[in-house]
C-alpha cells in the first residue's frame, strides 16, 4: 500500500495528542453516563406498563442502582479518576442491575420484559 496520503510537514506532539484524546474520551464518557442515568425513568415506565405485578420491586431496584451509578459518576469526578476506570465501574454496575432484574422476573413474563 502506498503512504501517499500522509503529509510530510505534519508533526503532532504525542503529549498534545494524548491530552486531546483524553478530553474527547472524557466528554463521550460523560455523554454515555448521563444518557444512561436519564434513561432509567423510561425503563421504570416500561416496567409499569408491562409488568404491573412486580413493578414496585423493580422501581426500588432501579432507584437503588441509579443512585449507585450516580455516586460512581460523582466519585469519578471528585477523585479525578481516569474516565476509562469510571466508565468500566459504571458499566459493570449497570450489568449487575440487569442481572438482578433477570433474577426477579419470572420466566413466563420474560418475553414481555426483555
Amino acid at each position: 500500500m502506498s503512504n501517499n496520503f500522509k503529509f510530510s510537514y505534519v508533526n503532532i506532539d504525542k503529549e498534545a495528542l494524548v491530552e486531546e484524546l483524553s478530553k474527547r474520551g472524557s466528554y463521550y464518557a460523560n455523554v454515555v453516563m448521563w444518557s444512561i442515568l436519564f434513561s432509567f425513568p423510561l425503563f421504570v415506565l416500561l416496567d409499569f406498563l408491562f409488568f404491573r405485578e412486580e413493578w414496585v420491586l423493580l422501581l426500588l431496584v432501579r432507584t437503588i442502582f441509579t443512585l449507585v451509578s450516580y455516586t460512581i459518576y460523582i466519585l469519578g469526578i471528585k477523585k479525578t479518576w481516569n474516565y476509562i476506570y469510571t466508565m468500566r465501574v459504571f458499566a459493570n454496575t449497570n450489568v449487575i442491575l440487569q442481572s438482578v432484574i433477570c433474577g426477579f422476573v419470572p420466566v413466563n413474563v420474560a418475553l414481555r420484559i426483555f
